[in-house]
């Protein structure tokens, strides 16, 4: 069992919400008291490509991303075989199984769990946008690694907006990936996150982010650039 030490990527075509999607899981992590370094990269593209967000969590302090993948959450088949050669023994694979035939022999990887949820259908039954396969795919994770899904929902409260629909859409959406998960692959995946200290007050930045606040920390009035 491994525990508090945790890699993983969320990968689709970029307009799939894979940005959105690894902000809300490794937020999770941080609000939980565990240390958590994410990036993404950006191809220069709006629609279709490949889109993928890295992220490492653990108790210790993290300074980079590992370079190895413990947990994949595919939002597309391209997915799985782009990364297929940065998975550990035993990494876990999230993916929709429904449009997605996949197996260790196609794959050509060993000691890889795969863990079938029904994203798309489960967000047709919801009546839901097609990006949200994203948090259905981010509930089964929480619950494969044992992690505590409220942490997840006060975010999505928080990044909901206004519009009423779209939070209960969401909420529900986490909430199905999340019972599905618990109830076809309850201990199946060896890796777990546990919650070391709850905390609302640990800023989660990007680097844009931290620049922005040095900026102003060091008397910057006013600054323009493009693209933003």
């Amino acid at each position: 069992m491994k525990v508090n030490n945790l890699s993983f990527v969320i990968g689709g075509e970029a307009g799939a919400g894979i940005n959105l999607a690894g902000f809300l899981l490794g937020k999770s992590c941080v609000r939980g008291g565990l240390n958590v370094f994410g990036t993404i990269d950006y191809q220069s593209l709006i629609r279709g490509g490949h889109n993928a967000y890295y992220a490492t969590v653990s108790e210790e302090e993290v300074f980079s991303q590992s370079g190895y993948i413990d947990l994949l959450l595919a939002l597309n088949e391209e997915t799985i075989y782009i990364h297929k050669h940065e998975f550990v023994e035993g990494a876990g694979i999230v993916y929709d199984g429904e449009s997605i035939d996949i197996s260790s022999e196609k794959l050509g990887v060993k000691s890889v769990r795969f863990y079938s949820v029904p994203l798309g259908r489960i967000v047709k039954e919801l009546k839901g946008a097609p990006v949200m396969r994203n948090t259905v795919a981010i509930g089964a994770a929480i619950s494969l690694i044992n992690y505590d899904l409220e942490l997840v929902n006060e975010l999505i409260r928080e990044t909901s907006g206004k519009e009423e629909k779209r939070l209960e859409l969401n909420l529900a959406a986490a909430k199905e990936g999340y019972e599905y998960a618990e109830q076809n692959y309850k201990n199946d995946f060896d890796r777990k996150l546990e919650v070391v200290s709850r905390t609302r007050n640990r800023m989660f930045l990007t680097g844009s982010e931290a620049v922005g606040l040095g900026a102003i920390k060091a008397g910057c009035k006013f600054y323009a650039a493009y693209p933003n």
